[in-house]
């Protein structure tokens, strides 16, 4: 029997970090080397999304607001969100390690 790989899900947010005038995090993933698409301002949807050049990663919109507590659910593995939802989920007393301050 083949044992079927997990991919890692990572959520992406919705709303400013999705602007390019913002934080271009779109360029910031091209210049990382994985090719994004679905990953637009105004696309809601998860339908399209897809990370075309790694099949080892599952790409999942996020609202950032709401990343911690999916986090902790196990909804994804690990999220991209700005610095004042993970100071407010600290400061609500909960554990949330910050990986890299982009």
């Amino acid at each position: 029997m083949e044992k079927t790989k997990r991919k890692l899900r990572i959520g992406l947010p919705q709303g400013s970090l999705n602007n390019p005038k913002r934080c271009d995090l779109v360029g910031l993933l091209k210049k990382a080397g994985y090719e994004i698409s679905g990953y637009e301002p105004e696309n809601k949807s998860t339908l399209a999304l897809a990370i075309e050049n790694d099949d080892e990663l599952e790409p999942v919109l996020c609202r950032p607001q709401n990343a911690p507590q999916e986090l902790a659910r196990g909804d994804y593995d690990i999220a991209i969100i700005g610095n004042d939802w993970v100071s407010e989920w600290k400061f609500s007393g909960n554990e949330l390690e910050l990986l890299y301050d982009l």
